[in-house]
């Protein structure tokens, strides 16, 4: 006869569960923290912060940016993005520290009750170091993740690796290909993690113009946790200093409209993005402040 669960590792397990709405545990590695990624949706082809292919971060050999991004995930989540890239063309290098928490959590027995036995939150820390290079049409980058995570009493630590390449047809066409979250990690508590490892494929198009730029992307992507397929679609027009976002994604779950925009002032970039979906968990938004150092 089986000795019944301890209550801690059913609290674990239960949580672990709804995580791909809470973004507990290793399942926070794949909520964004990007504004482009939040409102262009998950395309291997667009994204500067390599968080869905790490050959995209710019090799421009300009002078090193640091990046402060904060903003609101589905269900009252914060996350949190400090980056610091560097580049000497055609290589680049990009640190960045990504946080994801959630405070709100209530410690209940099985039992109905009034007040909760006691309030915690859970946490996820990721530290990454993302490498690309540029060799004619093609771009290729790594990333390697270090990553913390805490729930309750537990803990877990884990390591991830993510590849991407790119190629352009021509100077208006790209393709891109990605592969994320590849690793391990630790057990939570009694519960065993597997990270969220998630592929994607997508395409490209600008719209050669003069004084208007219009580029269209398309991805296609698969993520092994909750296991399923998800469709992006998006679209940046760039006018000047000005970049205008829309997107939406669907999966057999969720459907979601996006955007945003991006607007350069000398040293300084401002981009602010949102995203509205039909899970009713709120409506995500992200900031971000970025500047090249003199």
């Amino acid at each position: 006869m089986s000795s019944p669960m301890p209550f801690r590792s059913k609290l674990l397990l239960t949580v672990l569960c709804g995580s791909v709405a809470l973004a507990v545990g290793p399942q926070f590695l794949a909520v964004p923290t990007s504004t482009e990624v939040l409102a262009l949706g998950r395309t291997p082809v667009a994204g500067e912060s390599g968080e869905t292919n790490p050959a995209l971060i710019p090799g421009d050999g300009q002078a090193p940016t640091v990046l402060l991004s904060s903003g609101t995930w589905l269900a009252g989540v914060r996350t949190s993005r400090l980056a610091l890239g560097f580049s000497r063309t055609p290589t680049a290098w990009l640190t960045q520290i990504r946080t994801v928490s959630l405070d709100r959590l209530e410690l209940r027995t099985e039992r109905p009750t009034d007040q909760p036995i006691a309030r915690y939150g859970a946490y996820g820390l990721e530290v990454r170091e993302t490498w690309s290079r540029r060799t004619g049409p093609w771009s290729w980058g790594a990333t390697l993740s270090a990553i913390w995570m805490q729930l309750y009493e537990a803990s877990s630590t884990g390591a991830a690796l993510d590849l991407g390449i790119t190629h352009d047809f021509s100077s208006n066409l790209t393709w891109g290909l990605s592969l994320l979250h590849v690793g391990r990690a630790a057990p939570l508590g009694r519960s065993e993690l597997a990270l969220p490892t998630e592929g994607l494929v997508g395409l490209g198009y600008r719209w050669p113009s003069q004084s208007i730029q219009n580029r269209v992307l398309v991805g296609l992507g698969w993520i092994s946790q909750p296991g399923q397929l998800t469709v992006s679609l998006g679209n940046d027009l760039h006018w000047k200093a000005l970049h205008l976002y829309l997107g939406s994604q669907a999966s057999p779950e969720v459907a979601s409209v996006s955007g945003g925009f991006r607007y350069d002032t000398g040293r300084f970039s401002l981009r602010y993005a949102f995203q509205v979906g039909s899970q009713g968990l709120g409506v995500p938004q992200y900031i971000e402040l970025s500047t090249r150092l003199p």
